[in-house]
């Protein structure tokens, strides 16, 4: 799944995504956590997230259970 990062090369977590991705892994109540896991779930980023984007997440879940 392609993200956007804020690394300069492109594909690749620099710092502060790898920041914000351990502080929303480790509080998931908080406003920037919640922000931060609905936006990987908006896997085409309009801001919606789509009975089709949960389908993909839950199916993966799914996979990971086996």
């Amino acid at each position: 799944i392609p993200r956007k990062f804020t690394s300069s090369v492109e594909g690749k977590m620099g710092y502060e995504d790898f920041v914000y991705c351990i502080l929303a892994e480790e509080d998931k109540s908080s406003e920037p956590s919640l922000e931060y896991w609905f936006k990987c779930i908006d896997l085409d980023g309009n801001g919606v997230i789509t009975r089709n984007e949960m389908q993909f997440f839950y199916e993966e879940q799914l996979h990971r259970m086996e």
